[in-house]
């Protein structure tokens, strides 16, 4: 059982969470390879690299609140990424579940942008210049980044390294 489970489990147990929560927590999409859970937005959260059996781990939460327009661009990019990183020297490691020691964070990051990218790039549909520069990056890729982001930006127009207003 991985720490997550035990601390969703002890969460439980203190009292600081419903067993109900505890349940739609723990349903079988974030246990999956790929999971889909539906949100009542309609969205949904994408969950990969999980899995039961021996060694069971909760999937990672790669995405929220996406369309369901764009869920197959989730599926491939989670084919891509076990052609890529899969263990195929061994059977009993031949799972996505694995894929969670062997990419850490990267895999929680955003992992699936390259993927796309390269798909792109491979397909003929995109060409991609890469830039030079000493400035130092930084994304939104989950809701919670957003105040970070806003906040850093505000520093440079203040410091007056970025533009007021782009457009």
């Amino acid at each position: 059982m991985n720490d997550e489970i035990k601390n969703l489990l002890e969460s439980v147990r203190r009292g600081e969470v419903s067993v109900d929560e505890a349940y739609l927590k723990l349903r079988t999409a974030p246990f999956r390879d790929l999971g889909f859970v539906a949100r009542a937005d309609g969205a949904f959260d994408v969950y990969c690299c999980g899995g039961l059996g021996n060694n069971p781990k909760m999937g990672v939460r790669v995405a929220s609140a996406i369309a369901p327009s764009r869920v197959l661009y989730y599926v491939e990019a989670m084919i891509r990424l076990f052609i890529a990183y899969g263990d195929y020297t061994n059977r009993s490691r031949a799972r996505t579940r694995y894929l969670q020691d062997t990419l850490g964070e990267n895999l929680k990051s955003e992992f699936f942008i390259p993927l796309m990218v390269d798909k792109l790039i491979n397909d003929g549909t995109a060409t991609v210049e890469v830039l030079d520069t000493t400035s130092k990056w930084f994304g939104v890729t989950y809701p919670e980044d957003r105040q970070s982001v806003v906040d850093k930006i505000q520093a440079l127009v203040d410091a007056g390294e970025y533009p007021a207003k782009l457009f």
